[in-house]
């Protein structure tokens, strides 16, 4: 065997190789307590940052969408719901539509002989607007009638009309030209119900 390929272990053994693979041992122990260690958890840490920001990200994006819905809504029945706002008062203000009803009679010309708007009512779930019940007896022409049926709802108070009983009347020995349908006096009884935004109802 030649002297090249013999391995000398005393080498090995010397104090001083022993020492320095200890040494690199230790550092590499150390280095990996020191840096490694610390920075996998590092990572690790902003790794879960990360994904809580896509999570958040992915909540924006949700209420960003939901709030561009709303817009949209708002856009398209924002004129709707300001009608709404303007012919629904918070108080039942009965004087006041007692007092249109009455406008609107003189400008049809017709006459509203009997009226009723004294009571209210609060609105209970699931209705959310209180009511006020309306009963009313209109006579006139027959083409005066029609207009002021068309008329509530052109009102500055929002009012829905329920029922209406219309019967012609005549007075006795009075002649009238059947064929001329505004020559015949018609008289008209209309349920309706006005409404109102509050619960509280004021004291009279």
């Amino acid at each position: 065997m030649s002297k090249h390929n013999t391995l000398n272990l005393d080498i090995v053994k010397r104090p001083r190789v022993l020492g320095s693979v200890a040494a690199f041992i230790v550092l590499a122990i150390a280095f990996y307590f020191a840096w490694w260690t610390p920075q996998g958890n590092k990572l690790s840490s902003i790794n879960q940052t990360k994904q809580q920001q896509a999570s958040e990200i992915a909540t924006l994006h949700a209420q960003l969408l939901q709030i561009e819905i709303e817009s949209n809504f708002v856009s398209r029945y924002g004129s709707f719901l300001t009608f709404f706002g303007n012919e629904v008062p918070v108080q039942p203000e009965q004087g006041q539509l007692v007092y249109m009803l009455g406008k609107l009679s003189n400008s049809d010309k017709v006459d509203i002989t009997q009226i009723t708007a004294n009571t209210t009512s609060p609105a209970t779930p699931p209705a959310t607007l209180s009511t006020i019940p309306i009963a009313m007896s209109v006579s006139g022409g027959h083409s005066n009638i029609v207009k002021f049926l068309t008329d509530l709802y052109t009102m500055p108070r929002l009012i829905t009309i329920q029922s209406i009983q219309p019967s012609p009347t005549s007075s006795a020995n009075q002649r009238y030209d059947v064929l001329t349908k505004d020559s015949v006096p018609f008289q008209i009884t209309i349920t309706a119900t006005a409404y109102f935004a509050g619960t509280t109802v004021p004291a009279a």
